[in-house]
This record gives structure tokens, sequence and C-alpha cells, in this order.
């Protein structure tokens, strides 16, 4: 929503969130870069439901003791996305499929924000929080970390952040987060890395993108046999 000005002073946004995997119980939020808190009149839709208490709110629904907007999209990805047996939910086909959820967020400026700072969903700053741990970041590959973010962990294990300029991805640009604009990608069974079900996705993440841009797209790219599908009604 627009105001005279054609500054944008509501943004509704849709989540579905179709699996979950890995083992990790973690949460999902969204920074807004750029956007200060106090320019936030309210936040709703938020799921808070499950997992533990990982998030201080301020009374306009962002995170408190934030530099930028933070809003929390869901706490819980077990709670969210229920297993039904092994591990996670909608990635092991041995198990029984769950409906996907569906969370939609508003968010209300007081002023309106510029349409040039959240016009380009490419530059939003998803992030996880890792297993229930608040500062256990994991944002898309060179998006800065939040304030509330454990800055030790930068460059530990096959992290090759720097904690300045590059940040979320391995020594040879392998990234912890993908943003895929599709409706239908269609991701790796659990416990097979991404790479046996796409063919090309490692050279595309080691030339910076250069090489195989459409690396999921190419029916050519792609192993079916370590591609998780949607059960038939």
């Amino acid at each position: 929503m627009l105001n005279s000005s054609n500054n944008i002073t509501e943004l509704t946004a849709k989540f579905v969130v179709k699996a979950s995997g890995a083992g990790y119980n973690n949460a999902f939020c969204l920074q807004l870069d750029g956007v200060a808190p106090d320019k936030i009149q309210s936040v709703t839709g938020s799921n808070l439901n499950g997992g533990q208490t990982l998030f201080t709110l301020s009374g306009n629904g962002t995170e408190a003791g934030q530099t930028y907007a933070n809003i929390v999209i869901f706490q819980s990805s077990n709670t969210i996305m229920p297993s039904t047996g092994g591990v996670g939910a909608n990635t092991d086909p041995r198990h029984s499929y769950v409906t996907p959820k569906t969370i939609e967020l508003k968010i209300k400026f007081n002023s309106g924000v510029s349409r040039t700072d959240l016009q380009d969903i490419t530059k939003f700053n998803f992030y996880l929080v890792a297993d229930q741990t608040r500062g256990k970041e994991v944002h898309l590959p060179d998006f800065k970390p939040t304030s509330k973010a454990n800055a030790s962990l930068f460059g530990t294990g096959h992290d090759f952040s720097n904690g300045s300029d590059r940040f979320y991805k391995t020594a040879s640009g392998l990234p912890w987060g993908l943003n895929i604009i599709v409706d239908d990608f269609e991701y790796a069974i659990e416990k097979i890395s991404i790479d046996k079900a796409y063919t090309k996705f490692v050279e595309w993440a080691e030339s910076n993108g250069v090489l195989f841009p459409d690396w999921y797209l190419n029916s050519l790219y792609k192993n079916r046999t370590n591609i998780y599908t949607i059960p038939q009604k």
C-alpha cells in the first residue's frame, strides 16, 4: 500500500512452509536492512508457537534491541511442520506427507518507506536462527548478520565469514542459504546433499553465479532419484 508521496505504508507477505529437515528446530526471520525499528507501526501474523522463547518483541512487534527492524516469521520449524517419522517433514518419501502451512504477515509503517528500499525481494535479509540458539544466525551469502548474532562463530568450522564484507559462505563460495525465485523448486531428499540432486550446483556457486545459472531449471542437471517428489493424491 502506498501513500500520496508514493512511499510504502503497508506490506503484506505470505510465506508457505513446504518442508522442514536437517534435524534442527529453526526459527525464520527477516531483517529490513536500513529500516529503523521505530519506522514500524505494527507487525501482525508472526507465529511464536513452540520451541523456546527466543525473541523479546517491542510494542510494535519487531524484535527489541536491534539496529534495524527484525521481524519473526516463525519461531519453531518443528511446530510449523511436525514430523511424521524420520527427520523433519516432507523430506523423506518413506513417511507421510504434511500439508504445507501458510503464514501471512502484515507490516505497517509509521510514515512510509521508500519503494527503493523494499521493492526488490532479492535484497530482503531473510535468515534462520539455528537450533533454537538466538546468536546462531544463518543468512544468505554476503548478507550481514543482525545485532543479535554471535560474531565469535564467524570463520569457524566450514564458515569463511570475515565479519566485515564476506558472510555465510565456505572458502570455495558455497552458500549457507539460497533464495530461489520460483514457486516449485524441487529440493533434495533428506540426508542427500544438494550437489547430488543438482549436478551443476557446485560449479554455479564456486563461479559466483557465472557458470550454469540454470542449474536448478535444466532437467539435464537434475538427478531425480535424489529429489523429493510430492506424493500424488
